[in-house]
Protein backbone atom coordinates (compact mmCIF):
# COMPACT_ATOMS: atom_id res chain seq x y z
CA UNK A 1 0.00 0.00 0.00
CA UNK A 2 0.98 3.54 -0.85
CA UNK A 3 -0.11 6.33 1.73
CA UNK A 4 0.30 9.70 0.31
CA UNK A 5 -0.87 13.41 1.50
CA UNK A 6 -1.92 16.12 -0.48
CA UNK A 7 -2.16 19.34 0.83
CA UNK A 8 -3.84 22.28 -1.15
CA UNK A 9 -3.67 20.35 -4.61
CA UNK A 10 -6.80 21.29 -6.72
CA UNK A 11 -8.66 17.90 -7.27
CA UNK A 12 -8.34 18.36 -10.78
CA UNK A 13 -4.56 18.39 -10.78
CA UNK A 14 -4.88 14.46 -8.86
CA UNK A 15 -3.15 11.46 -10.47
CA UNK A 16 -1.99 8.28 -9.85
CA UNK A 17 1.00 6.83 -12.09
CA UNK A 18 -0.02 4.72 -14.93
CA UNK A 19 3.21 2.66 -13.50
CA UNK A 20 1.78 1.99 -9.73
CA UNK A 21 0.09 -0.64 -9.57
CA UNK A 22 -0.50 -0.51 -5.62
CA UNK A 23 -3.56 -0.15 -3.36
CA UNK A 24 -2.85 4.42 -3.01
CA UNK A 25 -4.53 5.85 0.81
CA UNK A 26 -4.12 9.10 0.87
CA UNK A 27 -3.96 10.08 4.13
CA UNK A 28 -4.66 13.66 3.94
CA UNK A 29 -6.25 15.95 2.02
CA UNK A 30 -5.73 19.79 3.12
CA UNK A 31 -7.78 22.16 1.38
CA UNK A 32 -7.50 25.99 2.09
CA UNK A 33 -5.29 27.96 4.26
CA UNK A 34 -5.03 30.68 6.61
CA UNK A 35 -8.27 32.49 6.10
CA UNK A 36 -9.98 29.10 6.26
CA UNK A 37 -9.46 28.78 10.03
CA UNK A 38 -11.76 28.18 12.84
CA UNK A 39 -14.77 26.66 10.97
CA UNK A 40 -16.69 27.08 14.56
CA UNK A 41 -17.57 30.22 14.14
CA UNK A 42 -14.47 30.98 16.18
CA UNK A 43 -12.96 33.66 13.80
CA UNK A 44 -13.98 35.94 11.76
CA UNK A 45 -14.70 34.46 8.28
CA UNK A 46 -15.49 31.14 10.00
CA UNK A 47 -19.48 30.40 7.98
CA UNK A 48 -17.29 31.00 4.00
CA UNK A 49 -14.69 28.87 5.08
CA UNK A 50 -16.65 26.02 6.18
CA UNK A 51 -18.48 26.42 2.87
CA UNK A 52 -15.09 26.54 0.91
CA UNK A 53 -13.96 23.43 3.01
CA UNK A 54 -16.75 21.68 1.99
CA UNK A 55 -17.05 21.89 -1.66
CA UNK A 56 -12.96 21.18 -1.35
CA UNK A 57 -13.85 17.95 0.64
CA UNK A 58 -16.50 16.30 -1.85
CA UNK A 59 -14.40 17.48 -4.90
CA UNK A 60 -11.64 15.94 -3.75
CA UNK A 61 -13.40 12.79 -3.14
CA UNK A 62 -15.31 12.70 -6.81
CA UNK A 63 -11.15 13.30 -8.20
CA UNK A 64 -9.72 10.27 -6.09
CA UNK A 65 -12.51 7.92 -6.71
CA UNK A 66 -11.74 8.61 -10.05
CA UNK A 67 -8.67 6.00 -10.05
CA UNK A 68 -9.04 2.26 -9.41
CA UNK A 69 -6.16 2.25 -7.20
CA UNK A 70 -7.28 4.61 -4.76
CA UNK A 71 -9.07 2.85 -1.72
CA UNK A 72 -9.32 5.51 0.81
CA UNK A 73 -9.16 8.96 2.12
CA UNK A 74 -8.84 10.07 5.31
CA UNK A 75 -10.04 13.88 4.71
CA UNK A 76 -12.00 14.45 8.08
CA UNK A 77 -10.50 14.29 11.50
CA UNK A 78 -12.85 13.01 14.87
CA UNK A 79 -12.25 15.28 17.25
CA UNK A 80 -11.28 18.74 16.53
CA UNK A 81 -11.01 21.91 18.36
CA UNK A 82 -7.26 23.26 17.32
CA UNK A 83 -7.03 27.06 16.06
CA UNK A 84 -3.91 26.82 14.42
CA UNK A 85 -4.22 24.02 11.98
CA UNK A 86 -5.15 25.72 8.26
CA UNK A 87 -6.85 24.11 6.11
CA UNK A 88 -8.59 21.33 8.37
CA UNK A 89 -12.11 21.29 9.85
CA UNK A 90 -13.00 20.97 13.90
CA UNK A 91 -13.92 17.65 13.39
CA UNK A 92 -17.20 15.89 12.92
CA UNK A 93 -17.23 16.64 16.95
CA UNK A 94 -16.05 18.99 19.27
CA UNK A 95 -14.11 18.46 22.40
CA UNK A 96 -17.48 18.33 24.00
CA UNK A 97 -18.41 15.56 21.74
CA UNK A 98 -21.43 17.48 19.84
CA UNK A 99 -21.46 16.63 16.33
CA UNK A 100 -21.35 18.82 13.97
CA UNK A 101 -24.53 18.87 11.74
CA UNK A 102 -22.95 19.92 8.71
CA UNK A 103 -19.66 18.00 8.47
CA UNK A 104 -21.66 15.03 9.39
CA UNK A 105 -24.23 14.83 6.48
CA UNK A 106 -21.43 15.71 4.49
CA UNK A 107 -19.33 12.54 5.34
CA UNK A 108 -22.60 10.48 5.09
CA UNK A 109 -23.17 12.04 1.50
CA UNK A 110 -19.88 11.20 0.04
CA UNK A 111 -20.16 7.62 1.68
CA UNK A 112 -23.50 6.70 0.20
CA UNK A 113 -22.12 8.13 -3.65
CA UNK A 114 -18.51 6.05 -3.16
CA UNK A 115 -19.89 3.20 -5.50
CA UNK A 116 -22.28 4.67 -7.93
CA UNK A 117 -19.28 7.52 -8.56
CA UNK A 118 -17.10 4.90 -9.07
CA UNK A 119 -18.91 2.81 -10.92
CA UNK A 120 -20.24 5.71 -12.88
CA UNK A 121 -16.57 6.54 -13.86
CA UNK A 122 -15.88 3.24 -15.62
CA UNK A 123 -14.40 3.51 -19.11
CA UNK A 124 -16.86 2.21 -21.84
CA UNK A 125 -15.42 1.25 -25.63
CA UNK A 126 -17.95 -0.03 -27.91
CA UNK A 127 -15.60 -1.86 -30.56
CA UNK A 128 -17.19 -2.76 -34.06
CA UNK A 129 -16.24 -5.25 -36.55
CA UNK A 130 -17.51 -5.86 -40.11
CA UNK A 131 -15.97 -9.66 -40.98
CA UNK A 132 -17.43 -8.87 -44.19
CA UNK A 133 -14.94 -6.01 -44.93
CA UNK A 134 -11.25 -7.34 -45.50
CA UNK A 135 -8.72 -4.90 -45.74
CA UNK A 136 -6.02 -7.29 -46.70
CA UNK A 137 -3.48 -9.69 -45.51
CA UNK A 138 -2.36 -8.82 -41.73
CA UNK A 139 1.11 -7.79 -40.83
CA UNK A 140 2.31 -10.60 -38.99
CA UNK A 141 3.90 -8.76 -36.33
CA UNK A 142 4.51 -11.96 -34.04
CA UNK A 143 7.56 -12.93 -36.98
CA UNK A 144 9.77 -10.29 -35.57
CA UNK A 145 12.22 -11.84 -33.06
CA UNK A 146 14.71 -10.23 -30.65
CA UNK A 147 17.20 -11.52 -28.43
CA UNK A 148 19.97 -10.57 -26.27
CA UNK A 149 23.78 -11.82 -25.21
CA UNK A 150 24.54 -8.76 -22.91
CA UNK A 151 23.91 -10.85 -20.03
CA UNK A 152 23.68 -14.63 -20.85
CA UNK A 153 22.92 -16.69 -23.91
CA UNK A 154 19.31 -17.16 -24.75
CA UNK A 155 18.74 -20.84 -24.22
CA UNK A 156 19.08 -22.96 -27.66
CA UNK A 157 16.14 -24.76 -26.70
CA UNK A 158 13.80 -21.82 -26.46
CA UNK A 159 14.17 -21.19 -30.09
CA UNK A 160 11.81 -24.23 -31.01
CA UNK A 161 9.82 -22.77 -28.20
CA UNK A 162 9.00 -19.53 -30.47
CA UNK A 163 9.04 -21.04 -33.47
CA UNK A 164 5.92 -23.35 -31.67
CA UNK A 165 4.45 -20.49 -29.93
CA UNK A 166 4.32 -17.81 -32.57
CA UNK A 167 5.67 -19.45 -35.87
CA UNK A 168 8.20 -19.54 -37.87
CA UNK A 169 10.23 -16.02 -37.76
CA UNK A 170 10.81 -13.70 -40.99
CA UNK A 171 13.47 -12.41 -39.23
CA UNK A 172 15.24 -12.81 -36.23
CA UNK A 173 18.21 -10.28 -34.80
CA UNK A 174 21.35 -11.56 -32.86
CA UNK A 175 24.70 -10.11 -31.86
CA UNK A 176 28.07 -10.78 -31.42
CA UNK A 177 31.25 -9.12 -29.48
CA UNK A 178 34.38 -8.84 -31.35
CA UNK A 179 36.00 -8.54 -27.96
CA UNK A 180 34.67 -11.89 -26.97
CA UNK A 181 35.53 -13.86 -30.08
CA UNK A 182 39.29 -12.22 -30.57
CA UNK A 183 42.09 -11.68 -28.04
CA UNK A 184 44.03 -8.47 -28.27
CA UNK A 185 46.70 -9.45 -26.13
CA UNK A 186 47.82 -12.38 -28.55
CA UNK A 187 45.79 -12.25 -31.83
CA UNK A 188 44.18 -14.89 -31.42
CA UNK A 189 40.39 -15.70 -32.51
CA UNK A 190 37.68 -18.30 -30.95
CA UNK A 191 34.77 -17.70 -33.31
CA UNK A 192 32.79 -20.46 -31.20
CA UNK A 193 33.47 -18.22 -27.74
CA UNK A 194 31.45 -19.70 -24.51
CA UNK A 195 28.87 -16.53 -24.15
CA UNK A 196 29.27 -16.12 -20.30
CA UNK A 197 26.12 -16.41 -17.94
CA UNK A 198 26.72 -13.31 -16.03
CA UNK A 199 23.62 -13.83 -13.96
CA UNK A 200 24.87 -15.53 -10.89
CA UNK A 201 24.07 -15.26 -7.53
CA UNK A 202 21.38 -14.08 -4.94
CA UNK A 203 19.71 -12.32 -8.24
CA UNK A 204 19.73 -15.06 -10.25
CA UNK A 205 16.41 -16.90 -11.73
CA UNK A 206 18.37 -19.51 -12.52
CA UNK A 207 22.09 -20.51 -13.44
CA UNK A 208 22.23 -21.49 -16.91
CA UNK A 209 25.69 -22.98 -18.04
CA UNK A 210 27.68 -20.58 -20.98
CA UNK A 211 26.70 -21.48 -24.34
CA UNK A 212 28.81 -22.03 -27.20
CA UNK A 213 28.16 -19.00 -29.71
CA UNK A 214 27.32 -20.84 -32.82
CA UNK A 215 25.37 -23.05 -30.77
CA UNK A 216 23.41 -19.61 -30.13
CA UNK A 217 23.30 -18.69 -33.65
CA UNK A 218 22.40 -21.87 -35.10
CA UNK A 219 19.63 -21.99 -32.90
CA UNK A 220 17.92 -18.85 -33.72
CA UNK A 221 19.37 -18.58 -37.64
CA UNK A 222 17.47 -22.18 -37.72
CA UNK A 223 13.67 -20.68 -36.88
CA UNK A 224 14.10 -17.79 -39.43
CA UNK A 225 13.99 -17.05 -43.08
CA UNK A 226 16.70 -14.34 -42.60
CA UNK A 227 18.86 -12.69 -39.56
CA UNK A 228 20.00 -9.37 -38.83
CA UNK A 229 23.51 -9.42 -36.90
CA UNK A 230 24.04 -6.35 -34.71
CA UNK A 231 28.42 -6.50 -34.82
CA UNK A 232 29.59 -4.43 -31.68
CA UNK A 233 32.88 -3.72 -29.27
CA UNK A 234 36.53 -2.47 -29.39
CA UNK A 235 35.22 0.64 -30.46
CA UNK A 236 37.07 2.42 -27.68
CA UNK A 237 40.30 0.63 -28.46
CA UNK A 238 39.97 1.90 -32.09
CA UNK A 239 39.21 5.77 -30.65
CA UNK A 240 41.35 6.01 -27.86
CA UNK A 241 44.43 4.42 -29.84
CA UNK A 242 44.43 0.76 -28.37
CA UNK A 243 44.33 -0.24 -31.72
CA UNK A 244 44.33 0.94 -35.54
CA UNK A 245 40.95 0.63 -37.69
CA UNK A 246 42.67 -0.96 -40.05
CA UNK A 247 43.45 -3.99 -37.21
CA UNK A 248 39.38 -3.58 -36.55
CA UNK A 249 38.18 -3.65 -39.74
CA UNK A 250 40.30 -7.24 -40.68
CA UNK A 251 38.91 -8.33 -36.76
CA UNK A 252 35.48 -7.72 -37.93
CA UNK A 253 35.73 -9.14 -41.72
CA UNK A 254 36.90 -12.30 -40.24
CA UNK A 255 34.18 -12.80 -38.08
CA UNK A 256 31.16 -11.94 -40.61
CA UNK A 257 33.11 -13.91 -42.75
CA UNK A 258 32.87 -17.19 -41.00
CA UNK A 259 29.27 -16.49 -39.13
CA UNK A 260 28.24 -15.90 -43.04
CA UNK A 261 29.89 -19.29 -44.17
CA UNK A 262 27.99 -21.34 -41.20
CA UNK A 263 25.04 -19.27 -41.55
CA UNK A 264 23.82 -18.71 -44.85
CA UNK A 265 21.11 -16.81 -44.21
CA UNK A 266 22.73 -14.22 -42.45
CA UNK A 267 21.32 -11.41 -44.67
CA UNK A 268 21.60 -7.73 -42.28
CA UNK A 269 24.73 -6.50 -40.87
CA UNK A 270 23.90 -4.06 -38.43
CA UNK A 271 26.80 -1.87 -37.69
CA UNK A 272 27.63 -1.09 -33.46
CA UNK A 273 24.63 -0.73 -31.36
CA UNK A 274 23.43 3.01 -29.68
CA UNK A 275 26.57 3.97 -30.15
CA UNK A 276 26.13 7.63 -28.39
CA UNK A 277 25.24 6.10 -25.16
CA UNK A 278 28.20 5.60 -22.44
CA UNK A 279 27.60 2.31 -22.31
CA UNK A 280 27.67 1.01 -25.77
CA UNK A 281 30.89 3.18 -26.78
CA UNK A 282 29.98 7.07 -25.92
CA UNK A 283 30.64 7.84 -29.63
CA UNK A 284 30.04 11.04 -31.19
CA UNK A 285 28.50 10.46 -34.65
CA UNK A 286 31.87 11.64 -37.06
CA UNK A 287 33.74 8.61 -34.80
CA UNK A 288 30.62 6.42 -35.50
CA UNK A 289 30.85 7.25 -39.05
CA UNK A 290 34.14 5.98 -39.80
CA UNK A 291 33.03 2.39 -38.74
CA UNK A 292 30.27 2.46 -40.66
CA UNK A 293 32.73 3.33 -43.40
CA UNK A 294 34.89 0.12 -42.54
CA UNK A 295 31.38 -2.09 -41.86
CA UNK A 296 30.20 -0.96 -45.79
CA UNK A 297 33.64 -1.41 -46.95
CA UNK A 298 33.38 -5.51 -45.42
CA UNK A 299 30.32 -6.10 -46.83
CA UNK A 300 31.22 -5.39 -50.26
CA UNK A 301 34.79 -7.46 -50.32
CA UNK A 302 32.64 -10.31 -48.96
CA UNK A 303 29.95 -10.09 -51.37
CA UNK A 304 32.61 -10.29 -54.03
CA UNK A 305 34.71 -12.76 -52.41
CA UNK A 306 31.92 -15.08 -51.07
CA UNK A 307 29.34 -14.53 -53.62
CA UNK A 308 26.79 -16.03 -51.50
CA UNK A 309 22.84 -16.95 -53.10
CA UNK A 310 21.82 -14.18 -50.23
CA UNK A 311 24.33 -11.23 -50.88
CA UNK A 312 24.83 -9.49 -47.06
CA UNK A 313 23.22 -6.07 -46.92
CA UNK A 314 24.43 -3.50 -44.48
CA UNK A 315 22.64 -0.51 -42.05
CA UNK A 316 22.29 1.32 -39.12
CA UNK A 317 22.72 3.37 -37.22
CA UNK A 318 21.11 1.57 -34.53
CA UNK A 319 20.42 4.90 -32.59
CA UNK A 320 17.78 5.33 -29.88
CA UNK A 321 15.26 8.62 -29.26
CA UNK A 322 12.31 9.94 -30.63
CA UNK A 323 13.15 8.93 -34.99
CA UNK A 324 14.81 10.53 -36.34
CA UNK A 325 16.86 11.88 -33.41
CA UNK A 326 19.70 14.23 -33.75
CA UNK A 327 22.13 11.04 -34.07
CA UNK A 328 20.50 9.12 -37.07
CA UNK A 329 19.95 13.16 -38.45
CA UNK A 330 24.04 13.46 -38.25
CA UNK A 331 24.59 9.87 -39.71
CA UNK A 332 22.40 9.91 -42.51
CA UNK A 333 23.90 13.97 -43.43
CA UNK A 334 27.62 12.31 -43.36
CA UNK A 335 26.43 9.35 -45.37
CA UNK A 336 25.10 11.82 -48.10
CA UNK A 337 28.44 13.87 -47.50
CA UNK A 338 30.66 10.64 -48.27
CA UNK A 339 32.07 10.95 -51.67
CA UNK A 340 33.34 7.40 -51.92
CA UNK A 341 31.32 5.75 -55.44
CA UNK A 342 30.83 1.97 -53.56
CA UNK A 343 29.52 3.56 -49.94
CA UNK A 344 25.94 1.84 -49.13
CA UNK A 345 23.25 1.89 -47.14
CA UNK A 346 21.05 -1.14 -47.19
CA UNK A 347 18.49 -0.40 -44.67
CA UNK A 348 17.99 2.27 -41.74
CA UNK A 349 17.71 0.85 -37.75
CA UNK A 350 16.26 2.71 -34.53
CA UNK A 351 15.07 2.18 -31.57
CA UNK A 352 12.48 4.09 -29.40
CA UNK A 353 11.14 3.14 -25.95
CA UNK A 354 8.22 5.91 -25.24
CA UNK A 355 5.17 6.34 -23.26
CA UNK A 356 3.18 8.41 -24.66
CA UNK A 357 2.10 9.30 -28.35
CA UNK A 358 1.93 5.76 -29.60
CA UNK A 359 0.04 6.94 -32.66
CA UNK A 360 3.00 8.48 -34.03
CA UNK A 361 4.31 5.31 -34.82
CA UNK A 362 2.10 5.60 -37.90
CA UNK A 363 4.76 8.43 -39.01
CA UNK A 364 8.02 7.23 -38.28
CA UNK A 365 8.39 5.21 -41.98
CA UNK A 366 7.02 8.28 -43.24
CA UNK A 367 9.81 10.64 -41.19
CA UNK A 368 12.67 9.12 -42.30
CA UNK A 369 11.80 8.50 -46.17
CA UNK A 370 11.75 12.05 -45.84
CA UNK A 371 14.80 12.15 -44.60
CA UNK A 372 16.52 10.41 -46.99
CA UNK A 373 15.33 12.20 -49.76
CA UNK A 374 16.39 15.71 -48.56
CA UNK A 375 19.76 14.01 -48.67
CA UNK A 376 18.68 12.60 -52.42
CA UNK A 377 19.39 9.18 -51.16
CA UNK A 378 17.32 6.30 -52.06
CA UNK A 379 14.48 5.75 -49.92
CA UNK A 380 13.07 2.62 -50.56
CA UNK A 381 14.90 0.59 -48.34
CA UNK A 382 14.20 -1.54 -45.32
CA UNK A 383 13.98 0.18 -42.39
CA UNK A 384 14.26 -1.48 -38.97
CA UNK A 385 12.59 -0.13 -35.41
CA UNK A 386 14.88 -2.89 -33.54
CA UNK A 387 13.89 -2.28 -30.38
CA UNK A 388 10.46 -0.80 -28.69
CA UNK A 389 8.83 -0.68 -25.62
CA UNK A 390 7.89 1.95 -22.58
CA UNK A 391 10.22 3.95 -20.69
CA UNK A 392 9.77 5.92 -17.77
CA UNK A 393 9.21 3.85 -14.73
CA UNK A 394 11.20 1.47 -12.41
CA UNK A 395 11.43 -1.36 -14.60
CA UNK A 396 14.00 -2.59 -12.93
CA UNK A 397 12.55 -3.17 -9.27
CA UNK A 398 11.34 -6.21 -8.72
CA UNK A 399 8.11 -7.26 -8.15
CA UNK A 400 6.62 -4.03 -9.99
CA UNK A 401 8.68 -5.17 -12.87
CA UNK A 402 6.24 -8.14 -12.50
CA UNK A 403 3.27 -5.87 -12.93
CA UNK A 404 4.84 -3.93 -15.52
CA UNK A 405 5.60 -7.06 -17.82
CA UNK A 406 1.90 -6.12 -19.14
CA UNK A 407 1.98 -2.48 -19.89
CA UNK A 408 5.14 -3.81 -21.81
CA UNK A 409 2.57 -5.95 -23.64
CA UNK A 410 0.13 -3.26 -24.53
CA UNK A 411 2.61 -0.53 -25.27
CA UNK A 412 4.05 -2.13 -27.66
CA UNK A 413 0.88 -3.37 -28.90
CA UNK A 414 -0.46 -0.14 -29.30
CA UNK A 415 2.82 0.75 -31.33
CA UNK A 416 2.84 -2.22 -33.69
CA UNK A 417 -1.24 -1.08 -34.18
CA UNK A 418 -0.31 2.05 -35.66
CA UNK A 419 2.89 0.96 -37.68
CA UNK A 420 1.16 -1.87 -39.16
CA UNK A 421 0.67 0.18 -42.47
CA UNK A 422 4.04 0.76 -42.89
CA UNK A 423 5.60 -1.15 -45.87
CA UNK A 424 9.15 -0.62 -45.62
CA UNK A 425 8.99 -0.52 -41.73
CA UNK A 426 9.50 -3.83 -39.77
CA UNK A 427 9.14 -3.65 -35.86
CA UNK A 428 11.71 -5.64 -33.37
CA UNK A 429 10.28 -5.33 -30.04
CA UNK A 430 12.39 -5.95 -27.17
CA UNK A 431 12.66 -8.77 -25.98
CA UNK A 432 12.25 -12.40 -26.15
CA UNK A 433 14.81 -13.34 -23.38
CA UNK A 434 17.15 -11.21 -21.32
CA UNK A 435 17.97 -11.10 -17.49
CA UNK A 436 15.74 -10.78 -13.98
CA UNK A 437 16.34 -7.04 -14.62
CA UNK A 438 14.65 -7.07 -17.32
CA UNK A 439 11.47 -8.37 -16.06
CA UNK A 440 9.44 -5.99 -17.21
CA UNK A 441 10.81 -6.47 -21.04
CA UNK A 442 10.88 -10.07 -21.06
CA UNK A 443 8.55 -12.17 -23.51
CA UNK A 444 10.08 -15.42 -21.84
CA UNK A 445 11.56 -16.09 -18.44
CA UNK A 446 12.70 -19.10 -16.37
CA UNK A 447 10.55 -20.18 -13.60
CA UNK A 448 12.40 -21.94 -9.97
CA UNK A 449 14.06 -24.43 -11.11
CA UNK A 450 15.04 -23.79 -14.66
CA UNK A 451 11.61 -24.66 -16.54
CA UNK A 452 11.42 -21.52 -19.19
CA UNK A 453 7.90 -20.07 -19.27
CA UNK A 454 6.28 -17.56 -21.49
CA UNK A 455 5.20 -13.76 -19.44
CA UNK A 456 1.82 -11.95 -20.24
CA UNK A 457 4.02 -9.78 -22.72
CA UNK A 458 5.13 -13.35 -24.30
CA UNK A 459 1.16 -14.59 -24.19
CA UNK A 460 0.18 -11.18 -26.10
CA UNK A 461 3.20 -12.07 -28.86
CA UNK A 462 1.35 -14.91 -29.21
CA UNK A 463 -2.23 -13.52 -29.57
CA UNK A 464 -0.94 -11.77 -32.15
CA UNK A 465 -0.33 -15.26 -34.26
CA UNK A 466 -3.94 -16.00 -33.36
CA UNK A 467 -5.15 -13.68 -35.72
CA UNK A 468 -6.54 -14.41 -38.94
CA UNK A 469 -5.66 -13.68 -42.37
CA UNK A 470 -6.67 -10.18 -43.36
CA UNK A 471 -7.48 -7.93 -41.23
CA UNK A 472 -11.34 -6.63 -41.21
CA UNK A 473 -12.73 -3.00 -40.80
CA UNK A 474 -12.68 -2.45 -37.13
CA UNK A 475 -13.41 0.44 -34.75
CA UNK A 476 -13.20 1.32 -30.91
CA UNK A 477 -14.97 4.52 -29.52
CA UNK A 478 -12.30 3.45 -26.14
CA UNK A 479 -9.27 4.62 -28.74
CA UNK A 480 -7.89 7.46 -28.04
CA UNK A 481 -6.41 10.05 -30.46
CA UNK A 482 -2.87 9.91 -28.55
CA UNK A 483 -2.92 5.57 -29.29
CA UNK A 484 -3.50 4.90 -26.09
CA UNK A 485 -6.90 3.87 -24.28
CA UNK A 486 -9.22 0.24 -25.79
CA UNK A 487 -7.95 -0.55 -28.56
CA UNK A 488 -8.88 -3.10 -31.28
CA UNK A 489 -8.26 -5.21 -34.48
CA UNK A 490 -10.14 -7.58 -36.05
CA UNK A 491 -9.39 -10.11 -39.02
CA UNK A 492 -11.14 -12.74 -40.99
CA UNK A 493 -10.65 -15.72 -43.47
CA UNK A 494 -12.44 -18.96 -44.47
CA UNK A 495 -12.00 -20.56 -40.73
CA UNK A 496 -13.76 -17.85 -39.09
CA UNK A 497 -13.06 -14.08 -37.39
CA UNK A 498 -11.11 -13.15 -34.31
CA UNK A 499 -10.65 -9.91 -32.47
CA UNK A 500 -7.91 -8.71 -30.81
CA UNK A 501 -8.51 -5.96 -28.02
CA UNK A 502 -6.17 -4.42 -25.54
CA UNK A 503 -6.80 -1.58 -22.69
CA UNK A 504 -3.76 0.57 -22.51
CA UNK A 505 -4.29 2.81 -19.90
CA UNK A 506 -4.44 2.55 -16.12
CA UNK A 507 -8.15 2.75 -15.48
CA UNK A 508 -10.26 -0.70 -16.16
CA UNK A 509 -12.74 -0.44 -19.21
CA UNK A 510 -16.03 -2.19 -20.48
CA UNK A 511 -16.22 -3.25 -24.06
CA UNK A 512 -19.32 -3.98 -26.02
CA UNK A 513 -18.20 -5.78 -28.45
CA UNK A 514 -20.30 -6.11 -31.72
CA UNK A 515 -19.10 -8.85 -34.68
CA UNK A 516 -21.04 -8.22 -37.52
CA UNK A 517 -20.70 -9.74 -41.84
CA UNK A 518 -19.47 -13.55 -40.55
CA UNK A 519 -18.32 -15.60 -43.13
CA UNK A 520 -20.80 -17.39 -44.72
CA UNK A 521 -20.43 -21.32 -43.65
CA UNK A 522 -20.36 -19.91 -40.14
CA UNK A 523 -24.17 -18.84 -40.65
CA UNK A 524 -25.52 -22.40 -39.37
CA UNK A 525 -23.35 -22.18 -36.31
CA UNK A 526 -20.17 -21.07 -35.09
CA UNK A 527 -18.02 -21.53 -31.44
CA UNK A 528 -16.71 -18.33 -30.08
CA UNK A 529 -13.80 -18.35 -27.25
CA UNK A 530 -12.69 -15.84 -25.27
CA UNK A 531 -9.04 -15.55 -23.73
CA UNK A 532 -7.69 -13.18 -21.37
CA UNK A 533 -4.53 -12.14 -20.64
CA UNK A 534 -4.48 -9.79 -17.42
CA UNK A 535 -3.21 -9.93 -13.55
CA UNK A 536 -5.01 -13.36 -12.30
CA UNK A 537 -5.10 -14.75 -15.97
CA UNK A 538 -2.57 -16.74 -18.74
CA UNK A 539 -0.07 -14.74 -15.99
CA UNK A 540 2.88 -16.74 -14.54
CA UNK A 541 3.54 -13.95 -11.73
CA UNK A 542 0.65 -14.86 -10.98
CA UNK A 543 1.84 -18.20 -9.25
CA UNK A 544 5.76 -19.00 -10.60
CA UNK A 545 5.37 -22.61 -9.02
CA UNK A 546 2.55 -23.43 -11.60
CA UNK A 547 3.19 -23.90 -15.69
CA UNK A 548 1.32 -21.18 -17.01
CA UNK A 549 -0.91 -21.49 -20.28
CA UNK A 550 -2.94 -19.20 -22.49
CA UNK A 551 -6.24 -19.23 -20.53
CA UNK A 552 -9.98 -19.39 -22.23
CA UNK A 553 -11.95 -17.56 -19.89
CA UNK A 554 -15.42 -18.03 -21.77
CA UNK A 555 -16.71 -20.43 -24.63
CA UNK A 556 -19.63 -20.53 -26.07
CA UNK A 557 -21.78 -21.38 -29.32
CA UNK A 558 -24.32 -19.44 -31.50
CA UNK A 559 -25.47 -19.10 -35.09
CA UNK A 560 -26.19 -16.18 -38.11
CA UNK A 561 -23.71 -13.27 -38.90
CA UNK A 562 -22.92 -12.00 -35.89
CA UNK A 563 -22.09 -11.98 -32.08
CA UNK A 564 -22.16 -9.20 -29.09
CA UNK A 565 -20.66 -9.75 -25.84
CA UNK A 566 -20.40 -7.49 -22.97
CA UNK A 567 -16.96 -7.47 -20.43
CA UNK A 568 -14.62 -5.34 -18.58
CA UNK A 569 -11.06 -5.32 -19.53
CA UNK A 570 -8.36 -4.31 -16.29
CA UNK A 571 -5.82 -1.66 -16.83
CA UNK A 572 -3.06 -2.48 -19.54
Amino acid sequence: VVSVSCEGLPPAAFEVSAYLERPVLIAEFRQGGEEDRGFRGVLPGADAGRKVWRGAYAASHEAALKHPNVVGVHGLRYVGGGLGEGGLPGGLVDVCDTPDAALAAMAREAGARLYGVRDGHRLRAAVTVDASKPLGPRREIERYINNSILMRSPPPELAKSIEKEYGRAKIVRCWVCLDDLWDIKTGAFNFNYPIKNRVTGAEADFEMPDIPFETYLAAYAGIADEVLLNVRRLERHVVEGRMTMAQWKAVCKAAVRRYKTVCPNLRYIEALNEFHLSAFGDLNTKEYYAFYQAFYQIVNELNAELKPDLPLLVGGPATTGRPPDLHLREFVALYAEDPTPAKRLDFLSYHYYGDQAWSEAGEFEGRMTALLDAHQIPSDIPMFWDEMGFTGSPWKVLPVARDLNRLQATCVTAFQYYSRKNRKLHVLPWVTFHSPSQTALTQFIYRPGGTLQMTPFGMTVKCWGMQKRDEAATGSTGLREDGGGLGAMGSVDVSGAAVLLWNHQALPSEVDLDVTGLPEPMWNGWRARRYLVDSRHSNCYADLTKETTLEPVEESGGSGQGLTRRFVMEPY
